[in-house]
């Protein structure tokens, strides 16, 4: 793996460190409503389980 022109290694786990199994398990296979939705919902919508904020993708980790 290259990181900006450099020769480096990553850890997948650190991706997603609780496993892409246990991400499915949690969300049930759905993917997160976008919270604009759930906004103009007036509390009609809540986000499915598993995608809290601490749970979105914030990009590779080092």
């Amino acid at each position: 793996v290259f990181n900006y022109g450099s020769a480096s290694t990553f850890d997948v786990t650190k991706l997603n460190p609780k496993g892409y199994s246990k991400r499915y398990d949690e969300t049930q296979g759905f993917f997160p409503i976008p919270q604009l939705q759930i906004d103009l919902s007036k509390g009609l919508l809540q986000q499915v389980p598993g995608w809290t904020t601490a749970d979105l993708f914030k990009g590779f980790a080092q």
